[in-house]
């Protein structure tokens, strides 16, 4: 008895250890907008707690960067190694390997800074990991718990083009009481991160005569909590109206033209019905503001014959990814009628300069 207890004892103790022995998690930039010459790429950890080796390998293009060196952070002491190789696919990775005395670093530090030459074009940074190639040890030297590869190694890229990052809810999918919307049905989604609500898109309007789009970003992926993001090309420097389509939602658009001087442009629609021209959002009872749904046909109002069209397929108990399931959740029902009725009777439609 006295036996069977103490490995009871021993196997609790053993599962706390490995539970708690995850490896940090790592990150390599995404540096935009860069122009022919040297580019500094910042490698940053989070979680890094009493560690005394690592192995990293990154994936990048030859074509676009030129490897120079890597400095290390000063406080890894010890052995510090890098080798630079090509690989089959014709693209190169760096391979990063330390060993030493245990470190701790704060959430945020650099744990190294890798420097290139930049040419032009975008090279993806990615991290290579066979299960071994990128792999963190503790103070002991055993390794640590790094599954899903997706969660704890985290790509990057450099690139000459510009981040834009828009932020917006969608009436129908929003839940008020999670500030989040639903998740999108059989869509896939990294374990760690912010599942997909549904897919949009961006269109970037002339300031000066709005039929003239000047950039299209199609099949953009909304996450759950509100926000996408994209590039477009280096010449881009204009001001723009934002207009974003969605297969069941009313087109909106931006209340002024934005401005796309700078490396990364954000625009959130959600925190003011300002940001739309016209005012033209929904008031959410946690009090953002959603993008209008039920313009099941794509013709910029909501009105009886996106009423019809949703009626008949509820008739039909028609189901699945279908513009007429205004609240996502893969069926033509009443909730769905509502939603358009009830924006339909407030002869909800597009606002266009």
């Amino acid at each position: 008895m006295v036996h069977h207890m103490i490995f009871f004892i021993w196997l609790l103790l053993a599962a706390t250890v490995l539970e708690a022995q995850n490896a940090p998690v790592t990150t390599v930039a995404s540096l935009y907008g860069n122009s022919n010459g040297p580019v500094t790429v910042p490698v940053k950890v989070t979680g890094f707690t009493s560690i005394a080796s690592f192995s990293l390998d990154l994936e990048y293009d030859p074509t676009v960067l030129t490897y120079v060196q890597v400095a290390k952070n000063p406080l890894l002491t010890g052995s510090f190694l890098v080798g630079d190789h090509s690989l089959s696919n014709g693209k190169r990775h760096l391979i990063l390997s330390w060993f030493g005395n245990p470190v701790s670093l704060t959430d945020g530090s650099s744990l190294a800074e890798l420097k290139f030459n930049y040419i032009s074009g975008t090279s993806a940074l990615n991290w290579l990991d066979d299960g071994i190639s990128c792999e963190y040890a503790d103070a002991n030297y055993n390794p640590l718990n790094d599954s899903p590869q997706a969660c704890y190694y985290l790509n990057g890229s450099v690139t000459s083009e510009k981040l834009v990052k828009i932020g917006l809810f969608l009436e129908g999918l929003y839940d008020a009481a999670s500030h989040k919307m639903i998740g999108l049905s059989g869509s896939s989604a990294i374990p760690c991160a912010e599942p997909v609500a549904d897919q949009f898109s961006v269109e970037l309007h002339n300031s000066t005569l709005y039929s003239t789009i000047e950039y299209l970003a199609p099949d953009l992926s909304l996450d759950v909590g509100g926000w996408a993001q994209f590039t477009v090309p280096a010449g881009k420097n204009g001001t723009y109206y934002i207009t974003i389509r969605h297969r069941n939602s009313v087109a909106t658009v931006s209340a002024v033209p934005v401005s796309f001087v700078g490396n990364t442009i954000e625009y959130n629609f959600r925190d003011a019905s300002t940001k739309a021209l016209g005012n033209n959002m929904k008031l959410m009872n946690d009090g953002f503001w959603a993008i209008y749904t039920g313009d099941v046909n794509q013709d910029n109002f909501v009105n009886l014959t996106d009423l019809t069209q949703a009626g008949n397929e509820a008739s039909d108990f028609s189901a699945g990814y279908l513009s007429s399931d205004c609240n996502g959740d893969g069926l033509i029902d009443a909730t769905d009628l509502i939603l358009i009725d009830n924006n339909s009777s407030e002869f909800i439609h597009s606002v266009i300069p």
